[in-house]
């Protein structure tokens, strides 16, 4: 007789922190101590008065630290970060005005923030497809789209879904193999489907004498498959440096780069097969690159960009559009939004992930289109660790679980729990498994203001409820928050790095 399959949990996600004393951090730890040996000095010099005003000081500065907001923010971090961005508003630095009667000389309308010095080309790999290598010269890093086709997990059972898992965290950890990979992203986006493929379908199989009632049958199918029937598409994204990380050899140039990366891509697509991404794999050219990212800044025109596409396909010029006209005409950064072009979109963060245990399907709800959200991106941001880094941070962060549950008389289960997740991952790392830095963005896209409000609730209180992750908002940075939700393999916290020198005149 067959047993039940038991269903296989995931855990072990633990924060990076560096330890403090009870709720405090290490900065506000950090300040405590040097608080109170300069309060001993001022006693001990009998200055009454000055060890009065010192100790009000002291305890100003750090009790906000002990009481957080709820999105997690310190309250003078909070305050700093208002402050900062209504001085950008006033000085006109939140607004972005580009295209003939913008703010630029060449009249261009090139991506914004860190993107804007972005250069795309086309490259082969070793099997001769093509594919689009999108070069941030800034930063000496190197980007490849990958678009996937997963089948869902629909009528699969669990012995295969735990198979996809078990494959897919394999491909992960033999990132680090590849030293110059700094990021991985996985991006599912869910928009409305135009129907124009079905039509353009329908049109070629239709036959001229066909009977009446199934012409009818057609037209119906036709006019009714757009209600409701969203399309996903998932993009994975990987990011290499062009900087050896000995730092003592020349950076790559970029034919260099993009002759490593063609060598490695078929490898990449092809272990792809066994992680649930689908069969068929592919990396994708740098003008489906371009027209992805120009639908981002303006939902607008998505129709009229697929129409294109599909005129491409039977012989057409495709889009035409450029890499330099790819961006948003204009946009403005608001505190807790992003307008561009048409549309306004609001991002957030991973705050906190789940809790404990999860499991394979944690994330469905999460991913899974929505009746009241048109547009919705998750991107699931990777940065895999050497296996150096790996070995000293799973040892770090025991000494720092036991050390926080050293701090009371009482310990609190949480604490124990970190301590226990902290020498699992100590004992996979020496099993050979790399520690992986995890984040996560989730954005919305709408047309009307009044769309944005029901299709935040339905983020926050639903979808990722039931994913149990907390979310928070990046006050003042949504314009950056929103492009690095877009499978563009931008790594913030390797792109505001200053690389090596290297020669970035356009070959």
């Amino acid at each position: 007789m067959n047993t039940p399959r038991e269903e296989i949990s995931y855990g072990n996600l633990t924060k990076p922190t560096l330890p403090g004393f009870g709720r405090l951090g290490a900065a506000a730890s950090g300040f405590l101590v040097v608080a109170a040996m300069v309060l001993m000095a001022l006693v001990a010099l009998q200055l009454l008065t000055a060890a009065v005003v010192w100790t009000v000081i002291a305890v100003a500065v750090v009790a906000p630290a002990a009481f957080p907001r709820k999105d997690g923010y310190g309250r003078y971090q909070a305050f700093f970060r208002r402050r900062k961005h209504r001085a950008s508003e006033r000085s006109g630095h939140a607004g972005l005005q580009q295209g003939l009667a913008g703010h630029v000389p060449d009249g261009d309308c090139r991506l914004p923030g860190l993107a804007a010095s972005t250069r795309l080309r086309s490259a082969h790999d070793i099997h001769g497809r093509e594919f689009g290598l999108i070069c941030w010269p800034d930063a000496a890093l190197y980007s490849v789209v990958i678009e996937c086709f997963p089948p869902g997990f629909d009528g699969t059972d669990k012995h295969t879904v735990d198979g996809y898992l078990a494959h897919w965290a394999g491909w992960l950890g033999r990132l680090n193999t590849v030293e110059d990979v700094v990021g991985a992203a996985v991006v599912v986006e869910t928009v409305p489907d135009s129907g124009r493929r079905l039509v353009r379908a329908m049109q070629r199989g239709r036959v001229p004498d066909a009977p009446e009632l199934a012409r009818g049958v057609s037209d119906q199918i036709v006019a009714s498959y757009r209600i409701g029937s969203p399309q996903t598409t998932v993009r994975l994204t990987l990011t290499l440096c062009g900087v050896p990380v000995d730092g003592e050899s020349d950076a790559r140039s970029v034919d260099e780069m993009a002759t490593m990366i063609g060598d490695l891509l078929p490898t990449w697509t092809g272990q792809l097969d066994l992680t649930g991404a689908g069969t068929g794999a592919r990396p994708c050219t740098a003008q489906e690159i371009t027209d992805a990212t120009r639908v981002a800044f303006d939902p607008s025109v998505a129709e009229m960009v697929e129409e294109a596409q599909l005129a491409s396909s039977e012989g057409g010029t495709g889009t035409g559009i450029t890499w330099s006209q790819a961006g948003p005409i204009s946009a403005w950064n608001h505190a807790d939004e992003y307008v561009h072009e048409h549309a306004i979109s609001r991002t957030w963060q991973m705050k906190e992930p789940p809790r404990g245990f999860f499991f394979a399907k944690t994330l469905s709800a999460l991913l899974a289109p929505h009746r009241d959200i048109a547009r919705k991106r998750v991107a699931v941001l990777y940065r895999p660790e050497n296996p150096e880094s790996s070995a000293t941070s799973s040892e770090a962060d025991v000494k720092k679980a036991r050390f926080r549950l050293t701090q009371g008389r009482h310990a609190r289960a949480e604490h124990e729990d970190s301590l226990a997740a902290a020498k699992r991952n100590t004992q996979q790392v020496a099993l050979g498994s790399p520690l992986i830095r995890v984040g996560m963005l989730v954005t919305i896209t709408v047309s009307d203001p009044g769309e944005l409000q029901r299709a935040s609730r339905a983020v926050r209180t639903g979808m990722a409820g039931q994913a149990r992750i907390a979310l928070r908002l990046p006050r003042g940075a949504q314009d950056m928050a929103f492009l690095a939700s877009m499978p563009l393999g931008l790594v913030p916290q390797v792109a505001l790095r200053t690389p090596g020198k290297q020669d970035w005149t356009e070959q």
